[in-house]
């Protein structure tokens, strides 16, 4: 679950379950929503690399942010 952005342009992660078992499937949810934000699939093997690759970008900037003591947060993209 995403919370609600605490500013029109960003999505604060904040409810991610960091250093459990859970974390990758937190941050494999979320990449889900970017990726394949109608719930089609992921077609063809770009999708699935970017899939891959930024569910590593997720959990590196959640624990970075972790380390800096501040909360990591995502820019949302315009309404289509």
């Amino acid at each position: 679950m995403i919370p609600k952005a605490s500013a029109p342009d960003t999505i604060r992660l904040r409810k991610f379950a960091l250093g459990t078992v859970h974390e990758v499937a937190d941050a494999q949810n979320v990449v889900n929503m970017i990726i394949d934000p109608d719930g089609k699939g992921l077609a063809d093997h770009w999708d699935k690399t970017s899939y891959m690759f930024l569910t590593g970008v997720v959990l590196h900037t959640m624990y970075k942010a972790r380390r800096e003591g501040r909360t990591a947060s995502l820019p949302t993209c315009p309404p289509r």
